[in-house]
């Protein structure tokens, strides 16, 4: 570059004619800030990044030990029942009580428990128990009503009176195991193993004297094993089909080049389905071969410009 490695920066005092300050230096401005010593990977950064104050000291950010992002397959885990959690609704009685609406797919015939001030108690295998703390509201009784293996079932719950529980009871309070309530969709089973289910953990804050219904999380335990459900922005008109290897990339390539659904393109290339997820922050927004862009230390996402961390491939079967 034709640049020495360590020029020098002063404060500007002396008969010394110092360089100006490279901009993107940190102590551009402060005429008290002690001399700087420009590496060759400093001034390298700064040229490459045509002065941007956000990318001029970029090199010794991946010298500190910056790693790249990794790529992720998804797992496929079965899941024969869900709560609708758009579909939630809390209705107000003339008596002031309150019933809890909500719409449920089962693939298989299934049971409805709800849990009232419920306690979650985890086991060491990541695993949860569910206490019902209010005995009054035991509606869990048996038998349980089964459910056939139908899309698109409503649930009401009975009346509950919102307006006599303490803030404490109807609002969930941070860190706290304690939740207002927690509805349980499980697989009808009448043998001795685990039966699936999903539980859905719900709080009812009060606005302007209004109590609204609103979702915590979701958890789904599948053959002993807890998952904690996570929303992937994006995944909604995107066709998910991740490639397994290079050669079932090209061959999606042709296949998907007249079957991107409006809305679903990758935000890079404008042309491909996006199928790959940007973690942490979860954006469904590129394709496979666009996410090798990503895959070097300091990527952002192109969405947010969260750091990515890692990507991962979703696969839809």
């Amino acid at each position: 570059m034709g640049v020495s490695s360590s020029v020098m920066r002063g404060n500007g005092s002396g008969s010394r004619n110092y360089p100006p300050p490279l901009y993107g230096d940190p102590t551009n401005g402060n005429p008290s800030a002690p001399p700087l010593a420009y590496t060759h990977a400093q001034m390298q950064a700064l040229y490459m990044s045509r002065g941007r104050v956000d990318m001029g000291f970029i090199q010794s950010q991946i010298a500190g030990g910056m790693a790249a992002p990794e790529m992720q397959e998804t797992t496929t885990v079965r899941n024969d029942v869900n709560l609708k959690k758009q579909s939630l609704k809390l209705r107000t009685l003339e008596a002031g009580e309150y019933t809890l609406e909500f719409m449920f797919d089962s693939a298989k015939p299934c049971n409805i428990l709800l849990y009232f001030n419920a306690l979650e108690t985890i086991d060491d295998g990541g695993n949860s128990s569910i206490l019902n703390q209010k005995p009054e509201l035991n509606v869990n009784s048996e038998p349980l009503v089964v459910y056939p293996a139908e899309l698109g079932q409503t649930f009401t719950t009975p009346p509950f009176d919102l307006s006599a529980w303490s803030s404490i009871e109807s609002a969930h309070q941070p860190n706290s195991s304690t939740y207002p309530l927690i509805i349980e969709i499980q697989v009808h089973n009448d043998g001795p193993t685990q039966p699936q289910k999903q539980a859905t953990f719900l709080t009812f804050p009060k606005h302007d004297n209004t109590f609204k219904v609103q979702v915590l999380k979701q958890k789904v335990q599948v053959q002993g094993q807890t998952y904690e459900l996570q929303e992937i922005y994006g995944m909604d008109g995107s066709i998910a089909a991740a490639p397994k290897n290079s050669s079932e990339a090209a061959e999606a390539k042709i296949q998907a080049s007249d079957e991107v659904v409006d809305g679903g393109e990758c935000i890079i290339c404008l042309s491909e389905p996006r199928n790959t997820t940007i973690l942490p922050c979860r954006h469904m927004c590129i394709c496979l071969e666009c996410s090798d862009a990503l895959k070097k230390p300091g990527s952002t996402c192109p969405i947010c410009r969260t750091k990515v961390e890692s990507l991962l491939q979703i696969r839809v079967t």
